[in-house]
């Protein structure tokens, strides 16, 4: 354990140090694993769908913001769609803008789960999502885990049925697709209500006034998770999809007990009870020490011959 500890401090001191080539690197990464996805859901020939520009494109965004990041996978996957479908690519920049509107005004993290929950969703781990907000976010951003939510659905249901949109036989448009595929499918509510549960389980259970609340709430979001989402296939008929969640659900809680680690640092085997009062009340405290490990001091003695 106090190995551990070790390797967490140390890691940590590292990232202060090294902060904006980390950042970079981070956003490297996203962009990388966004590009990436939106090729595979939507695929394009060409210069535009070059693995040269993905290359590109990862190196100069990882430089930008998160924001900025965000901003480019945008256009980047309204693009891609349009290449398909102009009525698709039309469809998805509304819900998009509107989701913008929506989370600036619950001052949700600029709307990062607009563009996140879709390509992790493509990954087949969306519930990575609203389990790092609900760990370290706060309550207002569950209006980008619930426009996030819809937006990835809907995008998913664009890739899924791509050929009927481009088709001129099947008589198919976005909006009858979405309808049908979406509001109509008994999934989709499920997967809402999983969305919402994951979020609001973390974040409860990471704000409460209990013993490790912070795995409790790791644990506990992706059991809901997994019952409403296993109802949801059940009732739905889509068992194929069980062996993907149990999959997805496993990663995710891999990421969830990362996230852990490296930021949850309550020694809970040496809490303390504190008791006082004053002319007017009894005070009754709980004081919960931080995990704290000293490292060893070295010294070293020169010897020298005389």
């Amino acid at each position: 354990m106090p190995i551990l500890i070790q390797f967490r401090d140390r890691v940590r001191s590292f990232v202060s140090h090294h902060e904006y080539l980390i950042r970079c690197l981070w956003n490297g990464i996203l962009m990388l694993i966004g590009l990436v996805q939106i090729g595979k859901a939507f695929p394009v020939e060409g210069v535009f769908g070059s693995t040269f520009l993905t290359f590109i494109l990862t190196v100069l965004c990882a430089f930008l913001p998160l924001s900025g990041c965000v901003l480019v996978l945008s256009i980047i996957m309204i693009l891609h769609i349009a290449v398909s479908s102009a009525s698709a690519a039309l469809v998805v920049a509304v819900l998009m803008g509107i989701g913008y509107l929506i989370t600036s005004y619950y001052q949700s993290k600029a709307g990062y789960e607009l563009v996140f929950l879709p390509i992790f969703r493509q990954v087949g781990v969306p519930f990575t999502v609203p389990m790092v907000n609900g760990l370290i976010g706060q309550m207002h951003d569950l209006s980008g885990v619930i426009v996030g939510g819809f937006t990835s659905y809907s995008i998913g249901v664009i890739a899924d049925n791509l050929g009927l949109l481009t088709s001129r036989d099947s008589g198919t448009n976005v909006l009858k697709l979405l309808m049908s595929k979406m509001l109509q499918n008994k999934e989709f509510y499920f997967y809402m209500v999983a969305i919402m549960v994951v979020f609001l389980v973390t974040y409860l259970c990471r704000t409460a006034k209990i013993r490790f609340s912070w795995l409790i709430a790791v644990a506990g979001s992706l059991l809901l998770e997994f019952a409403v989402m296993f109802a949801g296939y059940l009732f739905s008929g889509n068992r194929s999809s069980i062996p993907g969640l149990l999959l997805g659900n496993f990663l995710t809680l891999i990421l969830g007990l990362f996230v852990t680690y490296f930021l949850m640092d309550l020694n809970y085997a040496r809490v303390e009870t504190i008791q006082y009062e004053d002319d007017e009340y009894y005070y009754y405290v709980t004081a919960v020490p931080k995990v704290h490990v000293t490292e060893e001091q070295k010294t070293v003695k020169k010897i020298t011959r005389g």
